[in-house]
């Protein structure tokens, strides 16, 4: 059996027992990173040696836009799900392990952090409160786009997360894609986030019925805020920043300011604390300073 086939068997599988999100970044994986390279290989031909290969490869290969490198979780995504085919047909390899590692992502500094939240504050409109309330809530862009005013609760000082917007491809469908509205990517993400007293000022003047981005009952897609928020960093004298970057940031501010990592990690929607403190912290070399200083001030 090839590995076309193993793969298409596993996709058709899984189809039934997974978010049509994830079935869709599974296919993606597929099509675009495995099949290339494999597609023609027998099962039986598939080592560790090949799967190292494979990763190494595509390595090589970078984006597939031209614009840089692979990130680490790409790579490692697509050792995951060609292990999860593998094992779907019969074949168990547990030796392969990808060597790329996380690595650091891009967060705003103290100051650039200040400066983002004074520029969005001189025209408070619906898509810069969005982009403010992600700064200072850790939102993902797509639990933002679906969040609704029957979300926030003014009285108890909340946001209920329960949903998030994506849009996937869809294979075989009247469009090449389709914009989902479904629940968050885990049961951790389901979540209550306080909210703090100057954005519950400033979301009481733009309340209205309907989805908080719009002020109707249509959704903002993730898209479109993602390519307003480029303007906006652009217009602000920023270099250029992913969306997530906002929520590196909060995690990093929230960490600076002295919050438990465990707090930390259900305001994030994390399962694990050890997720959190890997993948969202980054501490600067001033907050490094502080930390040895108050051990010191212990003990001399």
């Amino acid at each position: 059996m090839t590995i076309k086939q193993v793969c298409e068997n596993w996709l058709e599988n899984v189809r039934c027992r997974c978010k049509a999100s994830t079935h869709a970044a599974y296919t993606r994986i597929v099509q675009r990173r495995i099949l290339p390279l494999l597609a023609d290989a027998t099962l039986d031909s598939i080592t560790p040696k090949a799967i190292c290969e494979f990763i190494e490869r595509n390595r090589r290969i970078g984006r597939l836009d031209h614009r840089g490198p692979l990130a680490p979780k790409t790579l490692n995504d697509m050792q995951s799900v060609l292990l999860l085919a593998l094992r779907f047909g019969g074949k168990e390899i547990t030796a392969a392990r990808s060597n790329a590692s996380q690595g650091l992502l891009p967060v705003l500094s103290a100051t650039e952090h200040k400066k983002l939240v004074r520029h969005l504050r001189l025209d408070l409109n619906r898509k810069n409160f969005g982009i403010l309330l992600a700064l200072f809530t850790g939102l993902r862009i797509g639990e933002l786009c679906a969040l609704k005013w029957s979300d926030v609760d003014l009285q108890a000082g909340v946001l209920h997360i329960s949903k998030t917007v994506q849009r996937i491809q869809t294979p075989g469908g009247a469009t090449k894609t389709a914009l989902y509205i479904d629940i968050p990517k885990s049961r951790a993400s389901i979540r209550t986030i306080p909210i703090t007293a100057f954005l519950l000022q400033e979301l009481s003047v733009i309340a209205q019925p309907g989805y908080l981005l719009t002020g109707t009952e249509k959704c903002m897609e993730p898209r479109i805020l993602q390519d307003y928020f480029q303007r906006l960093l652009k217009q602000a004298g920023f270099a250029h920043k992913n969306f997530h970057t906002l929520r590196h940031s909060f995690a990093t501010r929230c960490v600076e300011a002295g919050m438990d990592a465990k707090t930390l990690s259900v305001l994030l929607g994390h399962s694990n604390v050890k997720f959190t403190l890997e993948r969202y912290v980054h501490p600067s070399l001033e907050q490094k300073r502080k930390q040895m200083e108050l051990l010191a001030s212990c003990w001399v």
